[in-house]
């Protein structure tokens, strides 16, 4: 999930449970050497102190226009949240509240994707979870349907079809959009435990990617293709990573978040870099 300088974290977030999680901690990306140490660092002006106090106050409403196997939230200045899907393998924009689909960018050729997060104005990045970072370049929205239309098109049952044929809202078409790039981390993955978070840095120029497990770690990856281990969270007590965030306007600090850690799971402060070990890995493209 990626809030891109909007810290305010709406009611629908709780409308679909693979968009939530069970427990979190904020982690520095502020480091010029070697691999730095997350921990949890003081609040943020305009956010909980208490990251517990975050709570599911939405029903299990489904998701207008998706079967199955949504992944990722990002927001965008105006208000709109961005998820992927395989089912329909798309990326969707859904208004505030989450009960309005507007927009579906059909991602064709894009393999199990698990993470998005909002670039810029007609300007999407979605991570592949064993592949690649794919930029995107969406079409302009279409015209929004009225509100009555969407509801008589949720009460006829047609938001939700098969895998291979799904039934959008009236005035919702399904786009296409044009990719403009490309950007790998070329490191071990595990089926099902690869990249499953994924956040942007506008003022460092840096995307962040989470590698859910087996190792826990997360990735700074530049838009040349040069990438390095930011840091190892596995001494964070979490049980998998399943998303990044921005906490700060400027992506200093990282809300690292966890689907399958309970909430009373300790969080134990790891210890310091050791300044003996190697700088990590970077990968300069060919």
């Amino acid at each position: 999930m990626s809030t891109h300088s909007n810290p305010r974290i709406p009611a629908a977030l709780g409308l679909h449970a693979l968009l939530l999680a069970a427990a979190a901690v904020i982690a520095s990306t502020t480091s010029t050497t070697s691999t730095i140490s997350p921990v949890r660092v003081a609040a943020v002006a305009g956010w909980p102190a208490d990251l517990t106090s975050f709570l599911l106050c939405a029903s299990n409403q489904p998701l207008q226009g998706v079967r199955d196997d949504a992944s990722g939230l990002s927001a965008d200045p105006a208000g709109g949240w961005w998820l992927v899907s395989n089912h329909p393998l798309a990326a969707l924009r859904y208004g505030p509240d989450m009960t309005q689909l507007q927009q579906v960018v059909a991602l064709p050729g894009v393999q199990d994707p698990e993470a998005i997060t909002w670039l810029g104005p007609g300007r999407l990045a979605v991570s592949e979870e064993m592949r690649d970072v794919v930029l995107v370049d969406t079409p302009p929205p279409p015209t929004t349907p009225a509100a009555g239309a969407t509801a008589a098109a949720a009460s006829a049952g047609v938001l939700v079809g098969r895998a291979e044929q799904y039934d959008l809202p009236p005035g919702v078409p399904r786009q296409t959009p044009q990719y403009t790039g490309s950007l790998r981390v070329p490191v071990p993955r595990q089926p099902n435990k690869g990249f499953e978070g994924l956040a942007y840095s506008a003022a460092a120029q840096a995307y962040y990617l989470a590698q859910e497990d087996t190792p826990q770690l997360v990735y700074e990856l530049k838009p040349n293709g040069t990438y390095r281990v930011l840091f190892d969270a596995s001494g964070l007590g979490l049980r998998d990573l399943s998303e990044l965030s921005c906490y700060r306007p400027d992506c200093s600090q990282l809300l690292v978040m966890s689907q399958t850690t309970q909430p009373d799971t300790p969080h134990p402060r790891p210890a310091a870099p050791d300044p003996a070990a190697a700088a990590p890995a970077t990968r300069q493209p060919e």
